[in-house]
């Protein structure tokens, strides 16, 4: 970097060049660590998110008020006879479940999301 400095009332400007440097004590070795170390707990977070978050039929069977709230049915009981009614029509994607399958249905008719 190249300073220019103007002294009192002389017009002459004296240019010198001063070195800026920053030191730190991580080695590349403790900044790899790290960076593992944060992926494995982004990993971890994310493992947790999705098993909590799951729409799954465990949630429903001990739930009522879910049941009613996502499908308008009445019970637990009447969802899953409706459901083994009409399980062969459901088609199978790679990611869900036939019950998810069928609870995205039910949640699409019942509250109308816009997509």
């Amino acid at each position: 970097m190249v300073v220019g400095v103007a002294c009192g009332t002389d017009s002459r400007v004296v240019m010198s060049t001063v070195e800026a440097s920053t030191q730190t004590e991580l080695t590349s070795q403790m900044i790899d660590d790290s960076a593992k170390a944060y992926k494995e707990q982004i990993q971890d977070m994310k493992s947790e998110m999705s098993a909590n978050h799951q729409f799954d039929e465990k949630i429903f069977e001990s739930n009522d008020e879910f049941v009613k709230f996502y499908t308008g049915l009445p019970s637990y009981k009447v969802l899953k006879i409706i459901f083994d009614f009409c399980a062969s029509q459901v088609k199978r994607s790679t990611k869900l479940t036939q019950f998810q399958e069928m609870m995205l249905t039910f949640v699409k008719l019942r509250l109308n999301p816009p997509h």
